[in-house]
């Protein structure tokens, strides 16, 4: 059993650029990505927490060469049924 067999799938969304920064004693993997809402242009996504550099530059690396992150969505299945027409000859 996978994740299409649950009714969901995964959905690639392009990385426009990677960067790694220090807050707090922690390194962070951020991204920006392809703008879906107007203040999205400036924004910084999270996607992961290191102590470690190497390990933060790792991930970005790896997220970087991917070049997309990617979301759990819900699958739909939608059927077109036509109605069946009968001829009265």
């Amino acid at each position: 059993m996978d994740i299409n067999d649950s009714g969901f799938y995964l959905k690639k969304h392009p990385i426009l650029k990677v960067k790694v920064t220090k807050y707090s004693g922690k390194w962070y993997v951020e991204y920006r990505r392809e703008p879906q809402w107007f203040f999205d242009r400036w924004w910084w996504f999270d996607d992961s927490v290191h102590v470690e550099y190497l390990d933060a530059k790792s991930r970005a690396q790896k997220l970087w060469s991917q070049g997309y992150y990617e979301t759990v969505e819900v699958r739909t299945f939608d059927v077109d049924i036509s109605p069946v027409t009968k001829n009265d000859n």
